[in-house]
């Protein structure tokens, strides 16, 4: 049953849809991952497509015995359409995975079936039942089939047979007719692969399982807040093009968390104060004072609870509405040329930060400084070795440097930003001397409209070493291949290392915006790829 799950994800990731099965899946679904028009998305990948192609046909011949010898065996095996569906039973509170995908290499999905139907007789019983026009067959942790060259399973029965049900004509609730789903997927029917999260309704059934605990229900409303979330990725010509649609909700108890998540400012400006050559850059309005607040409010409430699987000395009084007042409401990510080599052996806990720098907005510097020693006295007031904070002159700014053993913080202040780094050479990379990003033309010629929530920009990233992506895949797959021979798993990270090199050579930069309209924050994102 292990390899038909395996083999069925890699079908769900190259799947085209037809009429889209995502109809039939019922309306309890909390997450779906559906699939549409693949072939149509590889006519559009010119010169990459039979690279792509090889790699499929390399990958699927290391996992399992199916030959796909040609292109058209490729396309055959890549099916018609597919959907991954998760669910929760709001009696037991357990998940169930409900997979489906029609295609039209009939004879390789009944192959795939006789195996598993084989592989679970010899591990147990298995009952042969019947829903409407479809059949299927029942072992002691899923339920699966194959018909009118549509592949189905399910780890939960129940769930198996109310898609079934659909699927055959008969009654029932499906996901796509419900409102929560059509508030966030209208905006990306037409993308090429889907995926849909509903917070609202995970949070309704964690609600009705956790009964009356005030601080779980407060947990639960936090997360019913967030609402629904739909994403649709769809390759172009340009590239790969997406849309993100967030559907805060704001009827719920929690309104300074949707306050928070919707805040909006005029402008945008962090893009002044960094170098031009960054390799991305991501700005966003955020209240971070708000957010300071927000969770001082959290660590009251579990401070104050009554779950004695809480220590009481496990909650810090971090108090950060006062030492966070100094901060403005913009806040940017940046990746720095200076990124460097993680050495996964590294006790430094911020040593994954290394190539990262922030960049805060400030009510002033001056305040900011004061907070900061606020800030760092109280983290370190019962460590026996206190952190004293050195000053530094980097590129003729004034950073000031907070080390012990264990980690390293630069800050310094350009206007009313902070800029934080984690190691000298990332300070070094983010003071460099020239040209700022929003005076480059490449970041001037990026399309934003006005008043937008958030936006992302990214040049063109250095190319990694064959070396690097395979130790890459290596490490990818020490757990998730450990089933394969040592030459299939070898013949499966070679084909891996050769389609994301011949990749990466075609990717250039990146740009994208969000806005916030009608109660939606949508996101608009495109990564250019040349595909000639």
């Amino acid at each position: 049953m292990k390899k038909l799950l395996l083999t069925s994800a890699a079908l769900v990731l190259g799947t085209t849809f037809a009429a889209p099965l995502a109809q039939y899946v019922p309306d309890d679904a909390l997450v779906t991952l559906e699939v549409k028009d693949l072939k149509g998305a590889l006519s559009r990948m010119g010169a990459f497509r039979p690279v792509l192609i090889k790699a499929i046909q390399d990958a699927v011949g290391a996992s399992n015995a199916t030959a796909l010898k040609s292109e058209k065996d490729v396309l055959e095996f890549l099916g018609t359409e597919g959907v991954l569906s998760v669910h929760l039973n709001k009696k037991t509170f357990q998940p169930s995975v409900l997979f489906a995908t029609t295609t039209t290499a009939g004879t390789v999905a009944k192959k795939l079936l006789d195996s598993a139907l084989a592989s679970d007789r010899k591990a147990g019983k298995v009952s042969t039942l019947k829903e409407g026009k479809y059949s299927f067959y029942q072992s002691t942790d899923s339920a699966y089939g194959f018909q009118s060259n549509t592949v189905y399973l399910s780890s939960d029965a129940t769930t198996l047979r109310a898609f079934l049900r659909k699927l055959g004509g008969g009654t029932g609730t499906s996901l796509s007719a419900s409102a929560s789903y059509k508030g966030v997927m209208a905006n990306v029917q037409n993308s090429n692969f889907k995926g849909f999260v509903n917070f609202s309704g995970a949070a309704d059934a964690l609600k009705a399982f956790l009964g009356t605990d005030p601080l779980m229900n407060s947990l639960a409303e936090a997360v019913k807040t967030l609402g629904q979330l739909g994403m649709g990725t769809s390759i172009t010509a340009k590239g790969v093009e997406s849309t993100t649609v967030f559907f805060p909700n704001k009827n719920t108890k929690d309104k300074a968390l949707y306050s928070l998540l919707t805040y909006n400012k005029a402008s945008l400006n962090a893009a002044t104060v960094v170098p031009a050559n960054v390799l991305s850059f991501s700005d966003s309005a955020a209240d971070l004072p708000g957010y300071a607040k927000y969770f001082d409010g959290w660590l009251k409430k579990v401070g104050n609870s009554d779950d004695p699987s809480i220590p009481a000395d496990a909650i810090p009084e971090l108090n950060l509405s006062q030492y966070g007042s100094w901060l403005g409401k913009e806040v940017a990510v940046v990746t720095l040329p200076s990124a460097s080599n993680i050495k996964l052996s590294n006790p430094d806990p911020l040593d994954s930060l290394t190539g990262t720098a922030l960049v805060l907005e400030v009510q002033s510097a001056d305040a900011a400084a004061v907070g900061m020693q606020g800030l760092l006295a109280q983290l370190t007031q019962n460590s026996e070795t206190p952190i004293d904070p050195q000053d530094l002159t980097i590129n003729g700014s004034k950073v000031t440097l907070l080390k012990d053993q264990d980690f390293s913080v630069y800050y310094t202040f350009k206007g009313n930003f902070m800029l934080l780094a984690f190691s000298d050479a990332d300070i070094r990379a983010l003071l460099a001397t020239g040209m700022r990003l929003s005076d480059s033309a490449a970041f001037k010629n990026a399309t934003y409209p006005r008043g937008v929530q958030a936006i992302e920009f990214s040049n063109k990233a250095p190319v990694q070493s064959k070396e690097s992506l395979r130790s890459t895949m290596e490490l990818a797959l020490a757990s998730a291949a450990s089933e394969m021979k040592p030459k299939d798993q070898e013949k499966l990270i070679n084909a891996l290392v050769t389609v994301t090199d011949n990749l990466q050579k075609r990717t250039g930069g990146s740009q994208g915006y969000t806005q916030f309209l009608n109660g939606k924050m949508i996101t608009k994102s495109v990564q250019f790829i040349n595909w000639k």
